[in-house]
């Protein structure tokens, strides 16, 4: 019996580590093809703006990371996010910023804007596969002044609002962990117990 229980042992150890560790990585990638500081639409002061995004697998969302337009010497302090199924949809959730990172100054468009890439942190939000859409809003930043989600003009669809009911998609990036299928869980279970049972039987010959 010993036998039995430390051969099934083995093979749940071994069938676990055949599946890849759980970290975050790139779910959905919007910043290309990298046509920064061509455009921006502004995120605050009335506007708010939405962009789709795919997943193809369930996934836990830790955090997303975006493009800002600011005026020189100003710098992002809030914003309000959503994730929901529809364009503007989802229940908005208010995050400071939990990093910043400046990526060009003073020139974007010719309009005299520094371009920062920033990151909001999320409460380890589950999503199923499908489209979803990422909406943001009620900036605020430490002059009161506007500030403007850079425009990718990538793949995904964009709108704003007031305003433009269809833009030119935005700059962004969501990261997550891809979680394993509840087939792929089953299918697992159901491997082993028929190993336990084939070395069961094995032994009593």
């Amino acid at each position: 019996m010993r036998n039995v229980f430390a051969v099934f042992a083995l093979c749940f150890v071994g069938a676990f580590a055949a599946v890849p560790a759980s970290a975050d990585s790139v779910l959905y990638d919007n910043t290309a093809p990298g046509t920064a500081n061509t455009n921006a639409y502004a995120i605050n002061n009335g506007s708010d703006v939405t962009d789709s995004f795919t997943l193809s697998s369930p996934s836990i969302i830790t955090s997303v990371t975006f493009d800002v337009w600011l005026r020189p010497g100003d710098s992002l302090s809030n914003v309000d996010w959503s994730i929901g199924p529809d364009a503007f949809s989802g229940s908005g959730t208010t995050a400071s910023t939990s990093s910043s990172e400046q990526i060009t100054s003073a020139v974007a468009a010719g309009a005299g804007f520094d371009v920062f890439q920033e990151s909001l942190t999320l409460d380890d939000l589950n999503l199923t596969p499908g489209t979803y859409w990422l909406t943001l809003q009620s900036a605020t930043t430490s002059d009161n002044d506007n500030a403007y989600w850079d425009v990718s003009e990538g793949s995904s669809a964009a709108a704003s609002n007031p305003g433009d009911a269809s833009i030119p998609s935005e700059t962004f990036q969501i990261d997550g962990i891809v979680t394993p299928e509840p087939s792929s869980i089953l299918l697992l279970g159901s491997g082993l117990a028929l190993v336990a049972v084939l070395v069961k039987r094995k032994i009593r010959l």
